[in-house]
C-alpha cells in the first residue's frame, strides 16, 4: 500500500518535470521572439534610415508604414531588454 506521503512524492517529482519541460519551453518561445525581433530589425533598418534622412515625412512615412512600424517595435524589444548592440542570429 502506498501512503501518502509517497504519492505526493510521485506528484511532486512529476510537476517538478513538467516545470522544467515548460522552462524549455518558455525559453525556446522568447529566443524565438528575440530572433524574429532581430530578423525585422535588420530587413527594415535601411528604410527607417531613409525615413530619418527624409526628416520624418508623413509621405514616406505613409509608403513605408509596416516597415516602420516593425523596426520601431523591435528597437522598443531591444531597448526593454537592455540590449545596446544587435546580437547575431548565430548567438541566439
Amino acid at each position: 500500500k502506498t501512503s501518502i506521503y509517497q504519492k505526493s512524492h510521485v506528484n511532486y517529482s512529476e510537476l517538478l518535470q513538467l516545470t522544467k519541460g515548460w522552462g524549455n519551453f518558455v525559453s525556446d518561445r522568447i529566443n524565438i521572439w528575440r530572433l524574429q525581433h532581430i530578423i525585422n530589425y535588420a530587413k527594415t533598418r535601411e528604410v527607417y534610415v531613409a525615413y530619418r534622412k527624409a526628416g520624418y515625412s508623413k509621405k514616406f512615412l505613409a509608403e513605408h508604414e509596416g516597415d516602420i512600424l516593425l523596426h520601431k517595435a523591435a528597437k522598443k524589444a531591444f531597448d526593454e531588454m537592455g540590449i545596446k548592440k544587435l546580437p547575431t542570429v548565430k548567438s541566439i
